[in-house]
C-alpha cells in the first residue's frame, strides 16, 4: 500500500495527554509513537520494563531482509544500422546480501536510525562493441523487471497500533558510452566478487556516521580484443540497486539506493596501439527521515568509493614500449614476514616502475621499500597487506602494466609456528664428536616457508582426531611404575604409516571448515625442513650449543654430550632420569619457538632414507625409494648424541615404538 500523495488529516491519541490532535498533513511515524523500535529482524513491539516505561532496542537485528538475486546480464544496450553495443550471454550478476534496518522512537521523537547492506557481489561483464563508421553514442537501460518481495507488521502501544509495509525492490540498469572514429570491433570482460558493506546510521546523540567495511575485491579480467581502423573508446557498466520501500497508514516511506558501477574501456591509437581496460566499484546509500521524523527535514547521501578507478590492463604496442618478460608471482606469507615482488622488464631507454596495491599507488615508508623499483619489498607483513599487487613499468615510448599477483597473509593456526624460507648447511662438520658418515654437510635452500606444530603431537590430540590413544606411556612408566594420566604428553607408538594418516584426517578435517588456504596440506615434514627448523639459524651441535647436560631436554642424562669429547657418562645426573616422556614443551625453546627438539620422542619426516647428495641442493625431498623412513631428534631412553641436530635413524614405515612420535608441518602441496 503506498501513501496518498495529496494532503491528509490524521486525529491521533496520545497516551501521555489523552488529546485529540489533528495534523493536516501526513503524520511522520515519530508523531505517532510514544516509544517503539521498527526493525528488519522481527518487527515486533518491545515489552515493558520492570519500571513500566518501554525503552527503545538496541540497533541490533538477529533476522534481516534477504536480498539474494542471480540474475543473467546477456542484452543489447544499443543498435542500430552503424552501431552494436551488447553485453554477452556470459554475463551474470550474484546478490548475496542482507538488509538491516532498525529505527528507534521514544517520546514522539526518532532517536536512532540505522540501514546497512553487507554480503557479497560477484559478476561476469562480457562487452561487445561493432561499428561500420564513426559513432558517439550514450544510454542507459533496465536489464531486468524490478524483482519485489513484501513485508508487513504492526508497531506501536496499544491500543495505538501502526500497521508498516515493507517493500524491497531489487532492480539492474545498465549504462554505455561510445566514441569511434572509423570502424571497429572489440571485446573485453572483467569478473570478480566483492564483499559488500555499506551503511549509513544516525542517533539523536552522535549524528550521522558511515558504515563501510571495504576487503581488498577479487577482480581478473578477460584479455580484449580488438580490430579497430582509427581509434575507439568503449564503457559499459552495470547499476543494481535496492529500494526499501516502507509504507503505513500514517504516510512513512523511506529509500535505501546502494548501487555498484563496474566499467571497463578499450583505446588504440593506430599505428601505435595501446590498449586499456578500467574498473571501479562505488556505493551510494541514502536514507530519507524526513517521514520518521519532520524535524530532520530532507537528508543527503553518501557516496563510498569501495574500489577506487583503476588500470587492470594496459598494453602498448609502440616500438621500443617497455615488455615485462618476468611477471610477479602470487604468494603466502605469515604475519611478520618478509613478502617481496619482482618484475623483469625490457624497452629502450631508462625504465620507471610504479607499485599499486587494489588499484591505489603505493610509496615508500618504514616497512615498504622498492615502491619506484622492479622489486617491492614489504617487512614485517600485517594482516591488512593482504591484496592484490600489480606494476606498471613505463618509458618514453609508452606503458604496460604486469598481472596481478594476490598477497595472501595466513592467520597463525594455534600451536603452530612460520618458519621462514632461507638457506642453511645441512649435516655435522667432521669435527663434531661421534658424527655419523651419513651426516654429509651439504647446503640446502628451501624456497617456500611453512608452518610447524610448536611440539610434537599429543595424545589428547591423536585421541580427539582418530578415536584412540596408541600410546604406551598413559598410566604407567617404562619400569611399570604408575604414573599419572596426561594427555598432554606426545602421542607415540605410531607408524609413520599412522602419523600420515593423522596428516590426512587433519588436512579433511580443516578444509570442510574452511580452516585451509587453497592448496595447503598438513603433513610430515621433509628430513631438510626437521634440521633447519631445528637449527633455527644455528651451527652448533644442538640448538643450546654444543653441550647437552640433564635437564636441557628429557634424554638419557647418564650420557651427557659434548660436542669436542662425545658421551660424558654421568653416575648421578643433576636431575634424575625419568623413564618415560614428558609433557610437551617442558623445556627450553629454540630460537623459532619450536620446543621439544632435541629428546622426548623421535619425530617421523616424510623421506624415505638413503644417501644425502654430493651438492647443493633445493627444497629437496629424500630418496625416491627404499624400506625405511627417516626419523630424528632423540627420544627419552638414547644418550645425548643422538639428540644432536644432524643424527639420522631409520625404521620401517609399518613399525611402532614407545619412543618415537611425529609432529605437523602445514605447507601449499602434496599430502
Amino acid at each position: 500500500m503506498r501513501p496518498y500523495a495529496r494532503t491528509v488529516v490524521s486525529f491521533t491519541n496520545y497516551p501521555t495527554s489523552n488529546t485529540v490532535v489533528a495534523l493536516t498533513r501526513t503524520a511522520t511515524l515519530a508523531e505517532l509513537l510514544q516509544a517503539g523500535t521498527l526493525s528488519s529482524g522481527a518487527f515486533t513491539l518491545l515489552t515493558n520494563s520492570a519500571g513500566g516505561s518501554v525503552q527503545p532496542r538496541d540497533l541490533t537485528t538477529t533476522l534481516d531482509f534477504p536480498l539474494n538475486y542471480t540474475v543473467p546480464l546477456g542484452h543489447v544496450l544499443y543498435s542500430d544500422g552503424n552501431l552494436l553495443i551488447q553485453t554477452l550471454p556470459s554475463s551474470q550478476l550474484n546478490l548475496n546480501a542482507t538488509l538491516h534496518l532498525v529505527a528507534n522512537f521514544q517520546g514522539l521523537k526518532l532517536t536512532a536510525a540505522q540501514a546497512q547492506v553487507s554480503g557479497t557481489e560477484s559478476f561476469v561483464l562480457d562487452v561487445q562493441a561493432q561499428a561500420a563508421a564513426s559513432e558517439s553514442f550514450a544510454g542507459s537501460l533496465p536489464l531486468i523487471t524490478p524483482i519485489h518481495k513484501g513485508y508487513a507488521t504492526l508497531i506501536g502501544v496499544p491500543p495505538l497500533v501502526v500497521p508498516v509495509w515493507i517493500d524491497v525492490e531489487f532492480e539492474v540498469n545498465a549504462g554505455y558510452t561510445a566514441t569511434i572514429s572509423g570502424s571497429a570491433q572489440i571485446t573485453d570482460g572483467i569478473n570478480g566478487v566483492k564483499t559488500i558493506s555499506v551503511g549509513r546510521t544516525w542517533s539523536a546523540t552522535s549524528g550521522w556516521a558511515d558504515i563501510l567495511d571495504n576487503p581488498p575485491a577479487s577482480l581478473n579480467i578477460l584479455t580484449p580484443t580488438w580490430q579497430v581502423s582509427d581509434s575507439a573508446d568503449v564503457r559499459a557498466y552495470l547499476e543494481p540497486k535496492v529500494s526499501v520501500l516502507i509504507y503505513s497508514a500514517a504516510g512513512f516511506s523511506a529509500d535505501l539506493e546502494p548501487y555498484l558501477e563496474l566499467s571497463g574501456s578499450a583505446q588504440v591509437n593506430p599505428p601505435a596501439c595501446d590498449l586499456s581496460l578500467f574498473a571501479g566499484l562505488s556505493s551510494t546509500i541514502a536514507m530519507d527521515l524526513s517521514v520518521w521524523d519532520a524535524s530532520w527535514g530532507a537528508l543527503p547521501s553518501t557516496t563510498l568509493n569501495l574500489i577506487p578507478q583503476q588500470t587492470l590492463w594496459h598494453y602498448s604496442c609502440a616500438t621500443n614500449a617497455p615488455q615485462i618478460t618476468v611477471q610477479p608471482q602470487s604468494q603466502t606469507v605469515s604475519p611478520g614476514s618478509t613478502a617481496s615482488f619482482s618484475v623483469q622488464a625490457k624497452g629502450s631507454a631508462l625504465l620507471s616502475y610504479c607499485w599499486y596495491k587494489n588499484g591505489l599507488y603505493l610509496t615508500d615508508d618504514t616497512r615498504i621499500t622498492g615502491s619506484a623499483g622492479s622489486t617491492l619489498s614489504i617487512a614485517n607483513v600485517q594482516t591488512n597487506d593482504a591484496g592484490t599487487y600489480m606494476v606498471r613499468v613505463s618509458n618514453q615510448a609508452g606503458s604496460t602494466n604486469s598481472a596481478n599477483a594476490v598477497l595472501t597473509v595466513l592467520v597463525p593456526p594455534p600451536q603452530m609456528v612460520w618458519i621462514p624460507p632461507g638457506t642453511f648447511v645441512m649435516g655435522s662438520p667432521t669435527s663434531e664428536a661421534e658424527r655419523y658418515s651419513d651426516e654429509t654437510q651439504h647446503t640446502v635452500t628451501l624456497t617456500k616457508g611453512f608452518y610447524m606444530g610448536k611440539y610434537a603431537v599429543t595424545q589428547g590430540e591423536y585421541l580427539a582426531l582418530m578415536g584412540s590413544n596408541p600410546s604406551y606411556f598413559t598410566t604407567r612408566d617404562y619400569n611399570g611404575n604408575t604414573i599419572p594420566p596426561d594427555l598432554s604428553r606426545p602421542v607415540e607408538q605410531v607408524s609413520w604409516i599412522d602419523a600420515t594418516n593423522y596428516c590426512a584426517h587433519l588436512t579433511a578435517q580443516e578444509q570442510a571448515a574452511g580452516r585451509l588456504p587453497s592448496g595447503w596440506v598438513y603433513r610430515l615434514p621433509t628430513e631438510s625442513e626437521r634440521e633447519y627448523a631445528c637449527r633455527a639459524g644455528t651451527t652448533t651441535a644442538f640448538h643450546y650449543g654444543n653441550a647437552l647436560h640433564g635437564g636441557m631436554a628429557n634424554f638419557y642424562d647418564y650420557y651427557e654430550y659434548d660436542a669436542s669429547i662425545g658421551d660424558i657418562y654421568v653416575s648421578n645426573p643433576a636431575v634424575p632420569w625419568l623413564p618415560r616422556t614428558t609433557t610437551v614443551g617442558s623445556y627450553q625453546s629454540n630460537a623459532w619457538g619450536l620446543q621439544d627438539m632435541h629428546g622426548n620422542v623421535w619425530e617421523w619426516c616424510r623421506d624415505w632414507y638413503g644417501s644425502y647428495p654430493s651438492g647443493s641442493v633445493t627444497d629437496p625431498q629424500g630418496a625416491t625409494s627404499g624400506s625405511s623412513r627417516v626419523f630424528r631428534g632423540g627420544c627419552w631412553d638414547y644418550f645425548g648424541r643422538f639428540c644432536r641436530s644432524a643424527y639420522r635413524l631409520n625404521y620401517f614405515p609399518s613399525n611402532t615404538y614407545g619412543s618415537i612420535g611425529f609432529r605437523v608441518v602445514l605447507a601449499p602441496g602434496q599430502p
